[in-house]
Formats: structure tokens, sequence, C-alpha cells
């Protein structure tokens, strides 16, 4: 099986098993198209995917808030045994200080950044942020944190 066949069979699985997972947690479960990258510098073959939840089924308008999860598979020739990897996918384990609306994933000279959407507060509803901005994204002390933002 190629490397393409593998990495499509991955994107078509990812976004199910992040969703069964994410609504053990809560509801309101949303996750957008460009959402997973490769984790290339990892042991076995694994992505990083970020998710947007309302953790305990709150409700209200502006409850729901991104979560990151990391899939693995540890069998290379088995691409559909893609798991969750507890290890880095709790909830818990999620800053709060992302932005809420996420709304990309992607790998820029060997670090992972997001793109996301921040509130103007002068002109913005709950509903609706409009200033784009992108950050980097790290692992430290078991938690996903952003480690910077640029406007």
């Amino acid at each position: 099986m190629s490397l393409n066949t593998k990495k499509k069979i991955a994107e078509e699985t990812i976004p199910n098993i992040v969703e069964r997972y994410a609504l053990s947690f809560g509801c309101e479960f949303n996750m957008q198209k460009r959402s997973v990258v490769e984790l290339t510098h990892w042991k076995e073959i694994s992505y990083l995917a970020v998710y947007s939840l309302d953790l305990g089924c709150s409700g209200g308008s502006a409850m729901s808030r991104p979560y990151f999860v990391v899939l693995s598979n540890h069998d290379r020739t088995r691409p559909r045994n893609i798991f969750v990897n507890p290890k880095y996918s709790l909830p818990a384990q999620t800053s709060e200080g992302f932005p809420q609306t996420i709304t990309g994933l992607y790998i820029k000279n060997e670090k992972i950044y997001y793109s996301a959407l921040e509130f103007d507060f002068k002109k913005d509803a709950l509903c609706c942020p409009s200033v784009p901005i992108e950050g980097e994204l790290v692992f430290e002390g078991d938690h996903w944190k952003p480690a910077q933002l640029k406007k």
C-alpha cells in the first residue's frame, strides 16, 4: 500500500474516530477539514487533530471550545488501526488559553501552528469572531498550550 493511500485512509478515518471519542465527553461536536496534521517526528505514525466541543453539555451560546487529540498507529502496515492516544488527548490537557475558534492546523519548520479567529468585541457577536490570528502550539508539562500569538 502506497504512502498516499495510507494517508488518504487516515484522513478519512480520523474525523469519525475523533467524533466518537469527543462525544463521550460532551456535545455540539465540530471539526474543520483542515484540523489534522501528521506528527512526523514521533516514534509511531501519529496525527494531531483539533475539535470543538461543549464539554459536559452545559448548553448555551459560546460554550464550546477547542480540544486537541493525538491519534496513533503502531502498525504502519495497517493504516485503519488508528486510535486515540490517551497520553496526549484528555480534554483537561488542552489549555483554556486558546481562542474559541481554531480554523486549522499546519506544520512549519518542524513546529505545529494553528490558525484561529479572535473576537473584535466592538463589532463581533458571540457567534462570529472575525480577527484572524495564528500561533504556535506546544505540548509542555502534559498540556497543549499556545506558545505565542501573531496578529
